[in-house]
């Protein structure tokens, strides 16, 4: 069994393994997407099952569908690194879960504002958040960041905070679930 030192040398030595997350920064195309996907939400809970498919669905997801294929210049992408577990910490105890947010009571704490605050996270001028533009890493201001949380709708967001919920916790989880099993002896499909 390796030492504790040597666990800590690989951990260093490793590659963070950044999520990223492509959202569309134009209002109106946004605005267009959330209210089409609203409308097939609506049809898919009010329609009878046993047809094959909703009326207007068709319709309606061919007009999602070219709306997604948005000039590329509307699409931005952004990749989330993993936090220091003493800095994720950090921000989910000074960030309480609201009490009539259903989604912070289930993580207990804000996850709203965890996420804002893991995006413009740094230490000793590493950022674990950054805008990625083909081979090039930008860097973003603690205003641009705002700006853009300010202008991202419901669909953007959520993908955004999915990204960094899921670098922070649910990977990190499931690593350790997956090493646990491993340990045991127990098949995990993977070993």
């Amino acid at each position: 069994m390796p030492t504790i030192d040597e666990i800590l040398a690989a951990r260093a030595a490793s590659k963070p393994k950044p999520v990223q997350v492509t959202v569309l920064l134009d209002a109106d195309q946004s605005e267009k997407i959330e209210g089409l996907e609203a409308e097939l939400r609506s049809l898919a809970a009010s329609t009878d099952k046993r047809l094959s498919k909703a009326d207007g669905s068709a319709e309606l997801e061919a007009q999602l569908e070219e709306i997604k294929s948005a000039p590329a210049d509307a699409l931005v992408t952004f990749a989330f690194e993993k936090l220091p577990g003493d800095m994720w910490t950090d921000l989910t105890s000074r960030n309480p879960a609201r009490p009539d947010a259903l989604i912070d009571l289930n993580y207990g704490y804000n996850l709203d504002a965890v996420v804002q605050e893991a995006a413009k996270a740094a230490r000793g001028g590493h950022h674990f958040a950054w805008q990625v533009d083909g081979d090039t890493n930008i860097v973003l201001t603690d205003e641009q960041w705002d700006a853009i949380f300010e202008s991202l709708y419901g669909h953007d967001m959520s993908a955004v905070r999915d990204a960094v919920w899921n670098v922070n916790e649910w990977q990190p989880s499931q690593r350790l679930a997956a090493a646990k099993k491993a340990r045991a002896g127990i098949d995990t499909g993977s070993n």
